[in-house]
């Protein structure tokens, strides 16, 4: 889709008549300068014409636009570019519920395409585990988890990401970057841990989750827990020991029972098709 164009004191007169079957007309000479090159509407009496080229004075048109009637325009008639309901429509219409990149003076945006939810779960009482079914990473390329998450028991919790029903943790291995005040930690572990969390905790975490172009699932987290002062940045990544043909599960789950408290929110995502 493009912008139809438009230009300031764009007018003129008919140098000759048309008839209501004519696709080209000429205006005074001299004075076809005065309109865009392309892709205009101009106004004769009545009707509204597209003009799809000029060249010097002469324009070609598509007749009886925006629920006009083709007529017969006489010679000396008034030729004026005016700003009609499609003029501002063709603006508008790109600008509705979408996320739009510039592309210069009166060129058509760029849409970017953003996100949509695939699934929000919102335990009502403490869970085991929240899992996201029917999905296709082939065709999405991507996911982004979600998660905040209550810690819904008294002890210390470790929450896990598996992928098409292997839950076997040693078939995966994280890695992970803690920074508490001015202590760093690093380490690796060989298992699916997306978070881990203390008692009566809460944690907000952000999880992309990809399949690589040999078929290992590669998981990049950033996580924040605890509070105020006691706050805690982690950076995980998860990479499954095997590989897959593709990603149509997902499981995150806790060590304990009862691990994801009531009113945690799992929220996934995948990139929104333009």
């Amino acid at each position: 889709m493009s912008f139809l164009q438009v230009k300031n004191n764009a007018s003129s007169i008919l140098a000759s008549g048309i008839d209501a079957v004519a696709t080209s007309l000429t205006v005074a000479s001299g004075e076809g300068a005065r309109f865009p090159a392309t892709n205009f509407h101009i106004t004769i009496e009545d009707e509204i014409l597209l003009c799809t080229t000029r060249t010097g004075d002469v324009l070609t048109v598509t007749r009886a636009q925006e629920g006009t009637a083709a007529a017969s325009h006489a010679q000396g008639k008034a030729v004026r570019l005016n700003i009609t309901a499609e003029v501002l429509d063709s603006r508008t219409t790109w600008t509705l519920n979408k996320l739009l990149k510039g592309a210069g003076a009166n060129v058509a945006p760029t849409e970017i395409s953003g996100w949509e939810k695939i699934s929000e779960v919102i335990p009502g009482s403490a869970v085991d585990y929240v899992d996201f079914t029917g999905l296709d990473i082939n065709t999405d390329k991507v996911y982004i988890l979600l998660v905040n998450i209550k810690n819904g028991t008294a002890g210390w919790i470790n929450v896990r990401l598996h992928r098409e029903g292997d839950y076997t943790d040693t078939n995966y291995y994280t890695q992970y970057l803690t920074a508490d005040g001015g202590v760093i930690s690093a380490g690796r572990l060989n298992e699916a841990r997306l978070l881990g969390m203390p008692v009566s905790d809460a944690l907000t975490a952000v999880a992309f989750i990809m399949r690589d172009p040999d078929g290992y699932m590669q998981v990049n987290i950033l996580n924040l827990r605890e509070r105020a002062s006691s706050v805690v940045m982690e950076n995980r990544c998860i990479s499954s020991n095997n590989t897959t043909t593709n990603i149509t599960s997902l499981r995150v789950s806790s060590s304990a029972t009862g691990g994801i408290g009531a009113n945690s929110v799992l929220m996934l995502c995948r990139p929104r098709s333009a």
